[in-house]
């Protein structure tokens, strides 16, 4: 008996404490709401980010079609224009369309130089929401043009856009010769021609504008005494055709051998050329444009044959100063 309640002495019975629960099981209250918070961030990046590109693409998307409509405007304008380059009057122009309310507004082109054309619309010409003007491009010029419409009630600029004209080159394709027959009075051939006009082919590579100017002819190294360009002669598309009116000068051959041999002329001397069979020259030209020193070169040999003048294949050469 004494040695159990010895052992009990030894041995007291005692309660552990209670173990810290809260701290050791239970996470922290906040950490869930935390982790949501963290995972409701980055999917707020990931939206913002995705609407940024949505933006970017929209945006590029629109630009897009403005360039290949050719238009123009300014997202917080209600104004539009669509433009093209064509020919009026013999002239390059800029046709533009405006679309938008009716108000007065000015349609200003500048060129490179700085230099501006400009149209005004009176509110009246406007009341169908839609006006076309035209814009003089006279002397066309490489670079960059200013299409812009501003408003007078504010005055600013609702609208912008730069259009670039460039030519990388220009050649003569083809000429051919426009010709009157001259009866002969002393030669076994009784048909001589008289040069009177040259129809020259030319193309080129660029959107930029052509106006022809100027025109130098020679035949068989004489200068001719007129070569005469029709005014305004100008070129928007890729080819054209040119009229040069032309009076050739007799070569000092021509003059030793011909007089005049037209009706009661007979004794007077040899006032313009005048081409018999087998004569054979070559003719050398420079076409102006755009002012008064670029030009486009042009050589061509020709025979006369069987009442016609012929060219020999190949011989037609071009080379435009410029490049």
């Amino acid at each position: 008996m004494s040695t159990a309640q010895n052992r009990t002495r030894q041995f007291p019975r005692t309660v552990p404490p209670p173990l810290p629960r809260a701290r050791a099981i239970t996470p922290p209250i906040a950490a869930p709401f935390a982790g949501e918070a963290n995972q409701s961030w980055s999917l707020g990046k990931k939206m913002l980010i995705a609407g940024l590109v949505c933006t970017g693409v929209a945006f590029f998307m629109v630009f897009a079609i403005m360039v290949a409509s050719k238009s123009l405007s300014l997202f917080a304008s209600p104004y539009r224009a669509e433009y093209e380059v064509i020919q009026r009057n013999n002239s390059p122009y800029m046709k533009v369309t405006v679309n938008g309310p009716a108000a007065k507004l000015a349609i200003i082109l500048t060129d490179p130089s700085g230099k501006s054309d400009v149209e005004t619309i009176e509110p009246e010409q406007m009341i169908t929401n839609s006006k076309v003007v035209f814009l003089e491009m006279h002397p066309p010029q490489d670079g960059n043009y200013i299409l812009a419409i501003k408003t007078f009630t504010p005055e600013k600029i609702v609208a912008k856009e730069k259009i670039t004209f460039s030519l990388e080159k220009m050649w003569v394709k083809n000429c051919e010769l426009n010709t009157r027959q001259i009866p002969l009075q002393d030669s076994d051939q009784p048909i001589g021609l008289e040069i009177q006009g040259i129809y020259v082919g030319v193309e080129k590579q660029g959107n930029l504008p052509i106006v022809f100017s100027k025109a130098d002819i020679f035949v068989g190294g004489k200068p001719c005494r007129m070569s005469s360009i029709a005014k305004g002669s100008s070129m928007v598309d890729s080819r054209q055709i040119v009229y040069i009116e032309v009076s050739c000068q007799p070569t000092k051959e021509m003059e030793e051998r011909d007089r005049q041999n037209t009706g009661s002329f007979h004794s007077l001397p040899c006032l313009f050329a005048i081409f018999r069979p087998g004569d054979k020259y070559v003719m050398e030209g420079k076409l102006f444009y755009n002012g008064k020193t670029e030009f486009v070169t042009f050589r061509k040999e020709l025979y006369f044959e069987d009442g016609m003048f012929r060219e020999n294949k190949g011989s037609l050469a071009s080379m435009d100063n410029r490049r």
